[in-house]
């Protein structure tokens, strides 16, 4: 992510996206597992990576937070002020090694970039890392995790970015955008937080496991808020249906959304009568 300011703000690029990711993270720190990492990282050759500095995990909204923060200082090993090169591809190849990804459950990534895979452009010697190459080599990891279950969401934020290999990735990643353009696109602090907003909220899941499994279906009820009787749907239109094979709950259509957007923050499962909860 370059140093370039961002046009009608005193910010750099880097600037806008570590305040973005570091708002999605923290806002989503309790629904979401997160996990980080960068290209290029701080060792070996300019377009290899190492190690990841934050895996996968429950509550990492901070340790994001604080090392994006600390990288805004010039000093900081991770400031992106060399090497400068964009080495998407292997970068992906190390997201792939996550422990994560061998796990069950919804999975996701999130691709930002605001440049084109090095070696792509003019860019010669340690700078020129995949190019066609690395594209080929990126769409490929991608639908190797989308082979494994992970779902990737592909974000370009500026106008240095290859459109044609994004659109490509969010195809391959199985999350396209609707319409011509299928990566999220920004070019302004207010679209970048508002993709990554729009993206974890995807990402919050609609399915709850109720164990033990309900005894009687039909003798089901759930609430919202505590009050809020929410009608069973088998159409999936809306409302909620249970999968006793899997003892997953999952809300359809509106109520999902609103599950997503953290309209509702409390979900209550009763057996028996439809009586809300005693608090």
């Amino acid at each position: 992510m370059e140093n370039q300011i961002v046009p009608n703000t005193t910010k750099s690029r880097w600037q806008v996206a570590v305040e973005a990711l570091s708002a999605a993270v923290m806002t989503h720190d309790a629904d979401l597992a997160f996990g980080l990492t960068l290209f290029p990282d701080t060792t070996g050759m300019a377009c290899t990576q190492d190690t990841i500095p934050i895996p996968v995990a429950p509550n990492q909204g901070a340790a994001i937070k604080s090392l994006l923060t600390a990288a805004l200082d010039p000093a900081d090993a991770l400031y992106p002020d060399s090497p400068c090169v964009t080495n998407i591809d292997t970068g992906m190849a190390q997201a792939l090694t996550d422990p994560s990804i061998a796990a069950s459950g919804q999975r996701y990534i999130m691709l930002v970039t605001d440049g084109a895979q090095s070696g792509n452009t003019t860019n010669t010697g340690a700078n020129n890392c995949g190019g066609p190459a690395g594209d080929t080599r990126t769409q490929a990891t991608i639908e190797q995790l989308r082979a494994n279950g992970v779902t990737t969401f592909v974000v370009g934020f500026g106008g240095n970015v290859d459109t044609v290999a994004l659109d490509a990735f969010a195809i391959a990643g199985g999350a396209p955008r609707a319409g011509a353009q299928k990566f999220y696109s920004a070019e302004s602090p207010a679209q970048l937080a508002q993709a990554f907003a729009s993206i974890a909220e995807l990402a919050v899941s609609c399915e709850y496991t109720v164990d033990p499994p309900p005894p009687e279906i039909d003798k089901t009820y759930v609430f919202f808020g505590n009050t809020e009787l929410v009608d069973r749907d088998t159409s999936h239109a809306k409302g909620w249906d249970y999968d006793p094979a899997t003892m997953k709950l999952t809300f359809y259509g509106t109520d999902c959304e609103r599950v997503q957007t953290h309209v509702v923050t409390d979900v209550d499962v009763v057996f028996g009568c439809p009586t809300p909860p005693i608090l």
